[in-house]
């Protein structure tokens, strides 16, 4: 057995798992709307307070007083959106549901981007159709959002969780039966 086929007997079971666990994910995304709804937004909110700490302490350690009140401003605001979030999770999910949506089209955007170059394993098809899924469902949102959609946001991270996982699963398995034909033909 060469070092090639052992480093790829390694990573298939592993880019599975991760592929099979999104999936999962997906699913309970779906079953559980409301709750992964109220999740998606305290993470958020987790994310903006640790960004408002970390622009303090930088504002810190530059020079000058306009670049240390402007990186304190911004850190006001992260700060304050973080804790509006954390403190009201419920009451922001309806904005929060609006700009998941333009989210799915930019995440779209940017998976075209990245799987775009020529490859042989059948890849980008499968990136293609996931992308193309994400946009419609941006689409969705932006068009059809009302103020009430509070469990939308679990439903539709549920549905890109298993398109990705799709995508991947798709993915790794194509990278198999590619390296089993090379694998054939060296050996």
């Amino acid at each position: 057995m060469t070092t090639a086929s052992r480093t790829h007997g390694n990573i298939f079971p592993w880019s599975a798992a991760w592929a099979i666990s999104l999936i999962v994910l997906g699913f309970l995304g779906i079953l559980l709307p409301l709750e992964t709804s109220f999740s998606v937004v305290l993470v958020i909110g987790s994310l903006l307070v640790i960004s408002g700490v970390t622009h303090v302490i930088y504002a810190f350690h530059t020079y000058g007083a306009g670049r240390i009140l402007w990186k304190l401003l911004v850190a006001i605001l992260y700060l304050g959106v973080g804790m509006y979030l954390l403190t009201h999770p419920l009451a922001s999910l309806p904005n929060l549901t609006f700009v998941i949506g333009y989210f799915f089209i930019i995440e779209a955007i940017m998976d075209l981007a990245a799987y775009s170059r020529p490859r042989r394993d059948g890849g980008p098809g499968w990136i293609a159709l996931g992308a193309i899924i994400k946009v419609l469902l941006g689409v969705m949102i932006i068009t059809h959002w009302t103020r009430g959609s509070i469990a939308i946001i679990g439903v539709l991270v549920g549905i890109s969780l298993i398109i990705t996982g799709a995508s991947y699963l798709a993915m790794a398995a194509g990278q198999t039966s590619m390296s089993n034909s090379f694998y054939e033909k060296a050996g």
